[in-house]
């Protein structure tokens, strides 16, 4: 039977090597783009186990059916307003066409 490697373990906190701002603020960084200081504490104060619950707790549902979690982008004048209008422009379309719309957008 193989074992992980040591490095590969998950984080068990302790006295000694508690879960603290700066493995906190580490997860934050390795998980997307890092955070305020107000969701290091929140991540902090969670622990190790339910802060990587909650950071990997995606919809059961795909971006077009999740609704209020996609952005309207019907600001930008000539753009789709949503990215499922945009993939249907690409559907069906050569390696060329979309390389134009890719252009034109």
């Amino acid at each position: 039977m193989s074992r992980l490697h040591p490095l590969l373990e998950p984080f068990i906190a302790t006295d000694a090597d508690p879960f603290d701002a700066v493995k906190a603020a580490h997860l934050l960084l390795r998980a997307g783009f890092g955070g305020t200081l107000d969701e290091i504490e929140q991540v902090r104060a969670l622990g190790p186990e339910k802060a990587v619950e909650q950071l990997l707790d995606f919809p059961d549902a795909g971006a077009d059916d999740v609704g209020s979690d996609t952005p309207d982008l019907s600001g930008i004048d000539g753009y789709p307003r949503t990215f499922a209008e945009r993939r249907r422009l690409f559907e069906g379309k050569s390696a060329d066409e979309r390389q134009m719309l890719v252009q034109q957008l």
